[in-house]
């Protein structure tokens, strides 16, 4: 039996975030104060293409 690491629920999750992203000007992606780049999701970095990354 194989290990599917990347189940078909989580695609479509990925896509339907593809699409949305598409459509909104703001991404708020909330990170961990004492370990940001650990805490952020590489999907996100991937998806937000040509935005900004504003830090707080």
């Amino acid at each position: 039996m194989s290990i599917q690491w990347f189940p078909g629920h989580m695609n479509v999750a990925r896509k339907e975030a593809a699409k949305a992203m598409e459509a909104i000007d703001v991404l708020v992606e909330i990170l961990d104060a004492r370990m940001p780049d650990a805490s952020s999701n590489p999907l996100i970095t991937e998806l937000r293409l040509h935005r900004q990354r504003p830090c707080l």
